[in-house]
């Protein structure tokens, strides 16, 4: 290695007095290049001619390089990521907003049926009581009858049964008006003491699951919209981060190659390779 030093050397100064400089600057394999400097002199010492070929990046240039590559590169995919992300965003709001719509319709459609079971209920149970007081009439009614028939046929002297048969039949009406009345007043009771509340209940219970239902959509349009805006505010961050990173990267690139542009030729010269 010394011996290849000394030889290379006394190359150089050979070189040198020819007015040819050869710089060596690296090997051909790692694909580095030989920086070649012509000189010639007048009679003054004016240079006439001077050829330079430029070397490639150094290592840390490559690797600056290289970071500042993969830095947009990522940059690329996380501007990609955002866009998907706000299409799928607003679609997923669109359709939590239309399912709000639909919601909303169905609790105006409980409070509508419920408003009408009410005054339908209303009207059912008046209804309900004509029929009672109708039938509460008709036993009276029947009841007057066969007191007054008993009273006009007792100790009648007809012996062609027609006293008979027209109390049998007054007893009969009597006896039908009563089960009547019996049975207006089941249903009655039965009503208004277990149909109709049991009815309103249900639709009460409905409308309170419609409103549940509606007040759950507008939570989960709140929470996709914190969603939406925290992620929002994270891919900013993420993107301002690496556009500083990217921008850090190119000064220092810039700097680096300053500093090598601004290096003196005899320190290229013994950087090394003396």
């Amino acid at each position: 290695m010394a011996q290849f030093t000394a030889l290379l050397a006394i190359a150089s100064l050979a070189a040198l007095l020819s007015g040819c400089i050869i710089l060596p600057l690296g090997n051909h394999s790692s694909g580095e290049v030989e920086r070649e400097i012509s000189m010639g002199e007048l009679d003054d010492g004016e240079v006439v001619k001077e050829t330079v070929e430029e070397d490639v990046d150094s290592p840390e240039e490559q690797k600056l390089g290289r970071e500042i590559r993969g830095l947009h590169e990522e940059l690329g995919e996380l501007e990609l990521g955002i866009g998907i992300a706000q299409l799928k965003t607003q679609q997923g709001l669109e359709e939590a907003r239309s399912q709000l719509k639909d919601q909303q319709h169905s609790v105006e459609k409980s409070e509508r049926d419920l408003d009408v079971f009410r005054q339908t209920a209303e009207t059912r149970t008046r209804r309900s009581e004509l029929n009672l007081k109708s039938a509460r009439h008709r036993l009276a009614d029947a009841r007057a009858e066969v007191e007054q028939l008993t009273i006009l046929y007792e100790g009648s002297e007809l012996e062609d049964g027609t006293a008979e048969y027209v109390l049998q039949r007054s007893r009969r009406q009597l006896a039908i008006a009563g089960e009547r009345l019996s049975i207006d007043e089941r249903e009655h009771q039965l009503l208004i003491g277990k149909t109709i509340p049991h009815e309103e209940s249900e639709k009460v219970r409905d409308l309170e699951k419609a409103r549940s239902k509606l007040e759950t959509k507008r939570l989960t349009i709140h929470i996709l919209e914190l969603e939406a805006e925290q992620g929002a505010r994270a891919r900013e961050r993420k993107m301002r981060d690496l556009r500083e990173g990217i921008e850090e990267k190119k000064e220092a690139l810039e700097k680096l190659s300053v500093e090598v542009e601004e290096e003196p030729v005899i320190a290229r010269l013994s950087r090394g390779y003396f």
